[in-house]
């Protein structure tokens, strides 16, 4: 096997990785003086979502020249560690998978997931498949999580990635403040190892989100405005209004009844997932979503 590792960081998204992957993708030159490759290969909006297609069952072939071609990047470069990132890894199928690993087969593969508390996740999800305006539209979050709720099982996103690459390459961790001390870019890079290489880091990477309060009027919006440039104005003043007023949002998106349902539904699976977290607090804190639920 290559003395090179391949950091695989597969999301899940809404859990700081746009701010991962911008920071990576400004800082490609500086990486690669430390031997450390991200590579451009599969690049889309800041991460390898080219190599992690959502919809894709199988990988095509197409897909697979693209991996070819990573492949050949990362023989071509000097670098020791190679990190690809997208969230869309984790949705992956698990024949999709596969193909991936047989790909990466010659490295030392270290897969990289970020869970968080599920009420959290799933408001944030929300907002951004509001903001994105993304098909089909959902008016309520609960009848968005009904729809979607058996892909927020952490345990269905690992479990490929286990078979695949075997259990030792899997590293989970948690994404909240007491565990990433509100920098999971830092987090990130510290598990990567490659915390000491300086990087710039720039604020304005946040994936920034609709505050509750502004949900039904960005969802008119989305309804109402069909032409895409316009939309994406209003939308983007909405944003910009949210950040403003983000301090004094007092609005739950999910509340009572609908947050224990929630809760309740992914307590068993949580327990089983809590055991992959590196660290005792990572798992006491998780856990925790459940017990104040009780």
């Amino acid at each position: 096997m290559s003395e090179r590792t391949v950091y695989l960081h597969i999301g899940f998204g809404k859990t700081g990785t746009t701010s991962i992957q911008k920071t990576l993708a400004s800082n490609r030159e500086l990486l690669s003086r430390n031997k450390i490759l991200f590579p451009a290969t599969g690049i889309s909006d800041s991460g390898h979502h080219g190599l992690a297609k959502l919809g894709d069952g199988q990988m095509a072939k197409d897909t697979a020249k693209l991996y070819s071609q990573l492949v050949d990047e990362i023989e071509s470069s000097d670098a020791h560690k190679i990190i690809i990132s997208s969230e869309n890894f984790c949705f992956m199928t698990e024949d999709y998978v596969k193909d991936v690993s047989k790909f990466l087969n010659a490295y030392n593969v270290k897969v990289i997931f970020y869970a968080r508390h599920h009420l959290e996740l799933i408001a944030s999800t929300y907002l951004q498949w509001v903001k994105a305006a993304s098909q089909p539209p959902y008016f309520d979050i609960e009848e968005f999580w009904r729809s979607h709720q058996n892909s927020f099982f952490f345990m269905s996103r690992i479990e490929p990635f286990i078979k695949h690459f075997g259990e030792d390459s899997l590293s989970c961790h948690l994404f909240h403040k007491k565990a990433t001390e509100n920098d999971v870019v830092k987090d990130f890079l510290g598990k990567t190892g490659i915390a000491g290489c300086q990087l710039q880091r720039l604020r304005t990477f946040e994936n920034t989100s609709l505050i509750p309060e502004l949900v039904d009027l960005a969802n008119n919006v989305n309804l109402i405005q069909k032409n895409v440039a316009e939309r994406e104005t209003t939308i983007q003043s909405l944003i910009d209004f949210s950040q403003k007023f983000k301090a004094y949002s007092r609005q739950p998106l999910i509340c009572g009844r609908l947050s224990e349902e929630i809760l309740e539904f992914y307590k068993n699976s949580n327990v089983d997932f809590s055991n992959f977290f590196k660290t005792p607090l990572e798992r006491e804190v998780f856990l925790q979503q459940h017990e104040h639920a009780t």
